[in-house]
């Protein structure tokens, strides 16, 4: 956690601390940065950009109210209990599987993973893009607006 307060401070964004919970107002770009992990309890309200960092996983209570970009990342495991608000983009990622009950609020983007199947209860309000990946079957019961194959 202090880690990512020194780069917020450091870069002048704005957050509050309540509760051991970190609130985030606004975007945050990551990009490059070598995080590895992020802090449990972190809430951003706006984008949060990951894209080329050595993230493996999530954090517990995690949501972020915009997008989730997670491109070229070596993210492996997605928490049940996330929110997020906007698209994810788990393109060239190392990620698998999905957790039971995933739903999100926006786009899902799986171009180039390792996933092979998708949970029975996914539920994605926007665009799920599968090209080049391992997916052969839709699950029965999630709703979706396109998908790209």
């Amino acid at each position: 956690m202090k880690k990512l307060l020194e780069l917020l401070n450091k870069k002048g964004i704005k957050y509050l601390i309540q509760d051991n919970k970190i609130t985030i107002d606004g975007n945050l770009n990551l990009r490059n940065r070598g995080i590895k992990a992020l802090p449990e309890n972190l809430s951003i309200n706006g984008d949060l950009i990951l894209t080329h960092t050595k993230i493996e996983a999530l954090p517990k209570n995690f949501s972020v109210s915009g997008d989730l970009d997670l491109r070229n990342t070596e993210i492996k495991t997605i928490p049940e209990k996330v929110f997020i608000g906007g698209y994810l983009y788990l393109t060239n990622t190392e990620i698998k599987a999905l957790p039971k009950n995933f739903s999100i609020s926006g786009s899902l983007n799986l171009a180039n993973t390792e996933i092979t199947a998708l949970p029975e209860s996914l539920f994605v309000k926007g665009d799920l893009n599968l090209t080049m990946t391992k997916i052969k079957v839709l699950p029965k019961n999630f709703l979706l607006e396109v998908v790209y194959i």
